[in-house]
C-alpha cells in the first residue's frame, strides 16, 4: 500500500502514524533508535507491506499487468489502491480527505527531530498533500507513476502503465474492494497486540 492507506490505518497514536509514515525509509533492525511507539509504527508499516505483498488478491492484481510491467506491478497496484481509497474514502474514513491530510500534517509537526534529513520533506503541508492527494484521478496516478519511474533504475516499465490501469480499471477496483477490508481487519488485530 502507498502512503494514504498506511496513514489511515495508523489509528489514533501520533507516534504510530509517524513510524508508519517513515517506514519505507528505515532499513534493518529498529532497536532503541526511535522513542515511544515510533518503532512500533515502523513495524506496523512492514507488517502492512508484507500482508499486502503476499495476499492472494494482490498477487492476482499483479497478474493483470503485461509481462513487461509485472516486475513493477506491485508499485502500480500500490498507487492504484490509494486511488481507489480516495475514490471511496467515505467508506473507510469518518472525515473528509482534506481534513485528514490537515490532521496528518498537524500530528507530525512535534516530531521534527525525527523527521530530519531527507525525512524533513514530510513536514511541509504542501508535500504531505502531494503524497496523499495526488492520486485522486487517473491523471494523478499517471503523474505518480511517472515520478517514481524517474527515481528507479529501469523504471521505464512504469511509463504509460496508466494505459493498462485504464484497461483493467474495473477489475482493479473490484480487487481493491475485496482486499482492503481484509487489510483493515488484519491491522486491527495487529494493533490489539501493540
Amino acid at each position: 500500500m502507498n502512503y494514504l492507506a498506511h496513514l489511515l490505518l495508523s489509528g489514533d497514536s501520533d507516534e504510530i502514524l509517524v513510524g508508519n509514515l517513515i517506514g519505507d525509509f528505515i532499513k534493518g533492525n529498529i532497536g532503541d533508535e526511535f522513542p515511544g511507539q515510533i518503532g512500533a509504527g515502523i513495524m506496523l508499516h512492514r507488517q502492512i507491506d508484507s500482508f499486502t505483498d503476499t495476499h492472494p488478491i494482490f498477487m492476482l492484481g499483479r497478474q493483470r499487468f503485461s509481462p513487461e510491467r509485472r516486475r513493477y506491478a506491485g508499485i502500480i497496484l500500490d498507487i492504484c489502491f490509494d486511488h481507489f481509497l480516495i475514490q471511496h474514502w467515505s467508506h473507510f474514513a469518518n472525515m473528509g480527505l482534506p481534513f485528514f491530510v490537515d490532521g496528518v500534517h498537524r500530528r507530525i509537526q512535534p516530531y521534527n527531530r525525527i523527521l530530519k534529513g531527507r525525512l524533513h520533506f514530510f513536514l511541509s503541508r504542501e508535500n504531505i498533500g502531494y503524497l496523499l492527494e495526488t492520486n485522486q484521478d487517473l491523471d494523478g496516478v499517471d503523474f505518480s507513476l511517472s515520478r517514481i519511474s524517474k527515481r528507479m533504475k529501469n523504471g521505464s516499465a512504469l511509463i504509460d502503465a496508466i494505459d493498462e490501469v485504464r484497461l483493467h480499471y474495473d477489475f482493479l477496483e473490484a480487487d481493491f474492494f475485496a482486499f482492503f477490508p481484509e487489510l483493515v481487519n488484519y491491522v486491527y488485530a495487529v494493533q490489539q497486540q501493540l
